[in-house]
């Protein structure tokens, strides 16, 4: 190949490099992918849980507007003792297409339910959306990558631990039973899961708590 006249360095750069751009848009697919399927499981867990919830309150299509903008006593006395602490909780659950004022979903009753899932999935599962300003700088420097994800996993762990604290203190046994639940699996997941895998380590590898500990002081937590 004579370079300058068929082929310049240029050109051969970039046709070596044409095979690993399209691998690591491969790549980022199936990280997207993945991405999109947590997102979606979780979404359709919490979309179940509040519907299951609601439909035992007997809350329908028909319904739904009234529990968040009816007088407190007669919501109690139609969905029964818990119904007015229950509008207040739903008005504080649900952010677009809504209108505080009014206290009213603009939109029926199936996509309220997707908007309380949305709102969890929003602020609970990991987003580079929002990592805000700082964040995205940081993405540009060296060390972007490392940062952003650590910046989500602290947005993300403090909304799921407000989430949990805001269901058990709402006063409505049902939603204060699904609070617990994601309080036990928070913790189990930030506490339990590392004690875990620390405890299998050190029986795979036969090490003593002493071991451990000399280790720590040259190898990061």
């Amino acid at each position: 190949v004579g370079f300058g006249e068929t082929m310049t360095a240029n050109k051969g750069t970039a046709m070596l490099m044409r095979p690993l751009s399209k691998l690591k848009a491969v790549g980022q697919d199936l990280y997207t992918a993945e991405d999109d399927f947590w997102k979606i499981l979780t979404w359709g867990v919490e979309r179940n849980r509040y519907s299951g919830m609601l439909t035992g309150r007997g809350i329908n299509k028909t319904n739904f507007n009234r529990i968040l903008n009816g007088d407190k006593n007669a919501l109690v006395k139609e969905f029964g003792e818990g119904a007015d602490k229950l509008q207040d909780f739903l008005n504080k659950s649900i952010k677009r297409n809504y209108n505080p004022r009014t206290r009213q979903y603009a939109g029926n009753y199936e996509q309220f339910l997707d908007e309380i899932a949305g709102d969890m999935v929003r602020n609970q599962v990991p987003n580079y959306a929002y990592i805000g300003r700082t964040g995205k700088a940081l993405r540009y420097s060296p060390f972007g990558n490392f940062i952003a994800f650590p910046l989500e996993v602290i947005r993300t762990g403090n909304n799921i631990y407000e989430q949990a604290i805001k269901e058990m203190t709402s006063g409505i046994p049902e939603i204060a039973a699904l609070g617990k639940k994601r309080m036990f699996s928070f913790a189990a997941t930030t506490v339990g899961v590392p004690y875990g895998i620390q405890q299998a380590f050190k029986s795979k590898n036969d090490a003593t708590d002493e071991e451990m500990t000399a280790l720590k002081r040259f190898v990061p937590e």
